[in-house]
């Protein structure tokens, strides 16, 4: 994994790595899209983007028509597994999404610390921290 600053050593987040060892971590991902965030973080839970650009302050107009587009949460849900949202916007974006599932990206910690995942999460930093700063600020997750 890296940083901003290069790779990071394993010792200074143990928890961090534990849970890269065991499940999937976007973290040093790429986009399908070259252009604005948002038809990036839809292709993240569709695989697919309409033309479309950053909204203001990453919500859709009010009365903006949302997007009919299958998404992989739908398609947990089909296969009755569990998925949850922490603190991603573009879920909002998605008709069948909008409102559903989503939580604080603090709530994921909680969440975590109780056991009570579900199946797939997507959890992303709040808009003013990298996930990995977002990580490394919670005591448990160093453990």
């Amino acid at each position: 994994m890296h940083s901003e600053a290069g790779p990071i050593a394993r010792g200074l987040t143990p928890a961090y790595f534990a849970y890269a060892r065991q499940f999937t971590l976007c973290d040093h991902s790429f986009t399908d899209v070259a252009g604005p965030s948002t038809p990036n973080h839809l292709m993240l839970i569709t695989a697919a983007s309409p033309i479309i650009s950053n909204p203001p302050r990453y919500r859709l107009p009010v009365g903006a028509p949302r997007f009919k587009l299958p998404s992989l949460p739908m398609l947990l849900e089909n296969e009755s597994l569990t998925w949850a949202n922490y603190g991603g916007y573009a879920f909002d974006c998605i008709a069948d999404l909008r409102g559903r599932k989503t939580f604080t990206s603090e709530q994921f910690a909680k969440d975590a610390a109780t056991g009570h995942l579900p199946s797939v999460s997507w959890v992303y930093a709040p808009h003013d921290a990298s996930l990995l700063k977002f990580v490394r600020r919670r005591s448990a997750w160093h453990h």
